[in-house]
């Protein structure tokens, strides 16, 4: 379901800051940038760069929902994860918003929540060179999902990228917009995403999902698989197809 608004617009742009390559930003300068030194902490098993915030399972501002990050989860032999580093989100009135975080959400074909962590509050608010009105609320904040790659594929499951912030008039969280990453979108890399009306279809039905705008804002992300060198990052979608095949169902 790669063009889910219907309107002619890819799902997946190529992942660019307005400030130079890459989701990471900066450019132009000299040394690794944010993207690089994430990878090689991954690709290494280290923690987590230091949160921008200092927060890590604590309160959330006025929010009832609490800071929700789990610790990495390390692959074993047919275990394979995905980390992700959620980087920013784009909105033109991004210098609006009370408190703003991510829900990380993974659930199933049938709309069932799996697991859901939430970030702490975004740390910055960065001016969108590219246009006249607009611009980034910044996060930088690395979420290790716990449900296992290859049940994601099973289970034709969904990442679901939520950003909620705190409604002071009405003393309550709202979300504003969503993204999704699919199964078939699990790529190691950076990329951009789409940006959703609310509520999120945790469902993923035709009809009911619609763009939330048209100005070239997007959620960027960047994803990390976490196999076994012999396994490699491809293991988990073949692992899958074996599944399928020895229950007798079909794909969709």
């Amino acid at each position: 379901m790669g063009n889910r608004s219907g309107d002619g617009n890819a799902h997946f742009e190529e992942a660019k800051s307005p400030g130079g390559d890459g989701v990471g930003g900066g450019g132009g300068g000299g040394g690794d940038s944010p993207s690089s030194n994430w990878r090689a902490m991954m690709a290494e098993g280290r923690e987590d760069m230091p949160s921008p915030t200092g927060a890590m399972a604590s309160p959330l501002g006025n929010h009832e929902e609490q800071v929700i990050l789990y610790p990495a989860k390390q692959p074993s032999k047919g275990k394979s994860y995905l980390s992700l580093r959620v980087h920013k989100v784009g909105l033109k009135d991004y210098d609006e918003y009370v408190e703003p975080f991510i829900s990380v959400v993974v659930c199933d074909k049938r709309g069932r929540v799996l697991e859901t962590q939430n970030t702490p509050v975004a740390y910055k608010r960065e001016k969108a060179d590219h246009l006249e009105r607009g611009g980034y609320l910044v996060f930088d904040q690395t979420v290790h999902l716990q449900t296992q790659l290859e049940h994601i594929y099973e289970g034709n499951s969904g990442i679901f990228f939520e950003l909620k912030h705190w409604k002071d008039g009405k003393k309550k969280t709202s979300c504003r917009c969503w993204a999704l990453v699919e199964r078939d979108e699990i790529e190691d890399g950076e990329h951009s995403m789409e940006l959703y009306k609310k509520p999120a279809d945790y469902r993923r039905r035709k009809g009911k999902i619609t763009l939330f705008s048209v100005k070239k804002l997007f959620c960027h992300i960047e994803m990390y698989v976490k196999a076994l060198p012999s396994e490699g990052p491809a293991y988990a979608k073949r692992a899958s197809a074996v599944t399928f095949r020895k229950k007798g169902l079909k794909k969709k």
